[in-house]
């Protein structure tokens, strides 16, 4: 009976996690159809397959060409390029060495995605990498150490930053480094009633420095693009915005591959390091590069691994743990090796040490040998002498006179 209820709360739980990951994933191909018009894609890596804007000015950088208006999703990028309603709202850019600005596809929809600087005179934004990922209950954060070079910046005074023609109010380039230096970094991503907020600089701080009042706008979500064209719309001082519906996203045809630049140099891009989000962990997972070419996909229907990507990271991880073993082997053997040298060491300094107490003994009794032996020597020899004299003395005397008489 165990058996058969912790199954079906297996079975639940897995439908809940099909049915959360097709609810917020989208697909590629849609956005290669929608986009194609107006730029080109291009293949950076395997699986890697990026889009850049055409017809553009040489010194073009994201979120330039539009407005910023403060709504009920935070401050919202209100773009006035037909490309904007995507590639503002959904993925990453990233400057590519070779290719200039490249957009890279996601299927998660925010206001706008970008990190923020400020001081009391200036406000600037940069677009978010694909290193960058959101997390619902603690905001951005990046899968590498990142920081946009200044020239990826674009800065305004405050009464301009809310103006429809802001883009004639940039700091020029020459300036741009000095008020890059004097500024704070900032980041203010969070989630509220489902709805992902960018806070960005704080509304009312920016109505301070710049001397007006800001009006918050409402957001009308449309999937209607024919009627704007992809562009919002004023609405009775609300914001009417296209939106892909959930079929549209999922309703894409197969990617025409003959249409996809291969690039020919390699990418500046760390793509093992672009963040994916993983809706069954609810946690951001990193993009496996290990898949054919063929697939050339950039959002998969299904944000899990396949068996081949499971088969390489389980011989992957084999290797790893052959090479840690082997890597051990070599630390023991070097340890042991310096442990005998030592003990080696040790017994050679003892029994030196020991010749040293050996030999110094041995010199010592020598001497004492000698020092006895010659003293053993003196008094023989004292001894003779003193034999010699004593034949001299009252016997020899006696002997003397005796004969003298006898001869008389």
């Amino acid at each position: 009976m165990k058996k058969i209820f912790l199954t079906l709360i297996l079975a639940v739980l897995l439908f809940q996690i099909s049915e959360a990951r097709n609810h917020r994933s989208a697909s590629i191909e849609f956005f290669f159809g929608s986009l194609s018009a107006h730029g080109e894609w291009i293949e950076l890596d395997r699986d890697v397959v990026v889009w850049r804007p055409n017809r553009v000015h040489y010194n073009w950088i994201p979120y330039s060409v539009g407005r910023w208006a403060w709504t009920n999703h935070g401050w919202y990028w209100d773009s006035y390029e037909p490309f904007g309603w995507a590639t503002y709202h959904y993925g990453r850019w990233f400057y590519e060495d070779y290719y200039g600005w490249v957009w890279l596809p996601d299927y998660e929809w925010g206001p706008s995605w970008v990190e923020w600087r400020y001081n009391d005179n200036y406000v600037g934004w940069s677009p978010l990498p694909p290193y960058a990922r959101f997390k619902s209950h603690s905001g951005i954060h990046f899968s590498i150490q990142w920081n946009s070079p200044y020239h990826h910046w674009r800065f305004v005074n405050y009464n301009n930053f809310c103006n429809a023609n802001v883009h004639n109010y940039y700091i020029s380039d020459r300036d741009g480094y000095s008020v890059f230096q004097k500024t704070k970094y900032r980041t203010n991503y969070y989630s509220r009633n489902g709805r992902i907020v960018n806070g960005g600089i704080d509304r009312q701080f920016v109505e301070r420095r710049g001397g007006s009042r800001i009006a918050q706008r409402e957001l009308q979500i449309t999937n209607d693009r024919n009627n704007s064209n992809g562009r919002s719309r004023d609405v009775n001082g609300a914001l009417r915005v296209y939106r892909p519906s959930e079929m549209e996203l999922n309703s894409g045809n197969n990617i025409d591959m003959s249409k996809v630049k291969k690039s020919s140099t390699r990418t500046s891009l760390k793509t093992d390091k672009i963040v994916q989000r993983d809706e069954s962990a609810g946690s951001p997972t990193i993009r496996d590069n290990s898949k054919s070419k063929s697939s050339a996909r950039i959002l998969p229907s299904t944000p899990t691994k396949s068996a081949t990507d499971r088969n390489v990271n389980s011989e992957r991880s084999t290797k790893q743990t052959k090479n840690e073993s082997r890597k051990t082997e070599v630390r023991k053997t070097e340890v042991s090796k310096s442990s005998s040298a030592k003990n080696s060491d040790v017994t050679f300094n003892a029994s030196q040490k020991s010749k040293i107490k050996t030999d110094t003994r041995t010199n010592s009794a020598e001497k004492v040998e000698t020092n006895s032996t010659a003293k053993h020597r003196s008094v023989k020899d004292k001894l003779a002498k003193k034999k010699v004299v004593k034949p001299m003395s009252s016997k020899s005397s006696g002997a003397k006179s005796t004969s003298s008489k006898n001869h008389k």
